[in-house]
C-alpha cells in the first residue's frame, strides 16, 4: 500500500517520534494482523467504577479557537486539544464531537481523526463529503445519528456517524465512537486536522466541541 493518500499526516506524525503518533502512523499502513494487535495495545484496560453510588453525568466541553487548513500537509499546530475534568472517577458512556463552522474547497480531501486520553482513537472523516465546495457548516459525530457520513457531496450540515472511506485493508470504514466507552475521559482529548491529498483548503471557524456522557461515582457524605 502506498502512503501517498496520507502524505501530510503520516510525515507530520513520524516526525514527531512519539508513541502515539507510531501507533497512528501503524493503524494507517501495518497489517492487519498488527493492526489488531496494536489496537488492543492502545485501547488498555476498561475502567471500572469503584464500589457506591453511580449516576450519569452529560458535560460539554470545548475549543472555539479557529482551525485552519491549508491546500496540502497539515495545519501549524495539527493537534487541537481539549481538556476534560469533572467526572469523578467516570467511564465512558457516549461520545459526541461537533465541528464548527466547517468550510472546504474540497471536502473530500479533509482528515479529521480524535484521540482520547486513553489512546483510543479514530478516523471521524476521511475521504468523505464529495467534493463539493461547502462554506460554515455544523457537522456533529455520533453513533446514534440516523445517517453515516456520505461519500459524494454536497456536504450539509447536520448529525451523522464518522466514515472513513477507503480505508486501510482489515479496518471498519465506519468506525465508532463505543470505542471510547467504559474509559476514563479525564484528561487531554486531541483532534488532529490534515488532508488526504494536496489540493483545496479551508477552516472550521468556530472549533470543535466534545459531549460526553458518562456514569460518575458520587461523592460520599462524611458522617458526623
Amino acid at each position: 500500500m502506498g502512503m501517498d493518500r496520507f502524505d501530510g499526516i503520516v510525515k507530520t506524525f513520524s516526525a514527531a517520534g512519539t508513541r502515539r503518533r507510531l501507533l497512528r502512523l501503524g493503524v494507517t499502513i501495518l497489517p492487519t494482523g498488527v493492526l489488531a494487535a496494536l489496537s488492543r495495545f492502545a485501547a488498555g484496560p476498561a475502567v471500572r467504577a469503584k464500589r457506591g453510588k453511580t449516576r450519569l453525568v452529560t458535560k460539554t466541553f470545548a475549543n472555539p479557537a479557529p482551525i485552519a487548513i491549508p491546500s496540502s500537509g497539515t495545519p501549524d499546530g495539527s493537534d487541537f486539544t481539549l481538556s476534560v475534568s469533572g467526572l469523578r472517577n467516570g467511564h465512558i458512556v457516549d461520545v459526541q464531537v461537533t465541528l464548527l463552522g466547517l468550510s472546504h474547497t474540497n471536502p473530500e480531501h479533509v482528515v479529521v481523526y480524535l484521540e482520547a486520553p486513553s489512546e483510543r482513537a479514530l478516523y471521524l472523516m476521511f475521504k468523505a463529503g464529495g467534493t463539493t465546495p461547502v462554506s460554515n457548516l455544523t457537522i456533529t459525530f455520533a453513533d446514534a445519528a440516523p445517517v453515516v457520513l456520505p461519500d459524494d457531496g454536497p456536504l450539509v450540515s447536520g448529525t451523522y456517524r464518522p466514515a472513513q472511506y477507503e480505508p486501510p485493508a482489515g479496518q471498519n470504514p465506519f468506525p465508532r465512537l463505543s470505542i471510547f466507552e467504559r474509559s476514563n475521559p479525564s484528561g487531554v482529548w486531541e483532534l488532529f486536522v490534515g488532508h488526504s491529498a494536496a489540493g483545496g483548503e479551508g477552516s472550521i471557524a468556530g472549533g470543535w466541541s466534545l459531549e460526553i456522557t458518562a456514569r460518575v461515582e458520587e461523592k460520599r457524605k462524611k458522617k458526623r
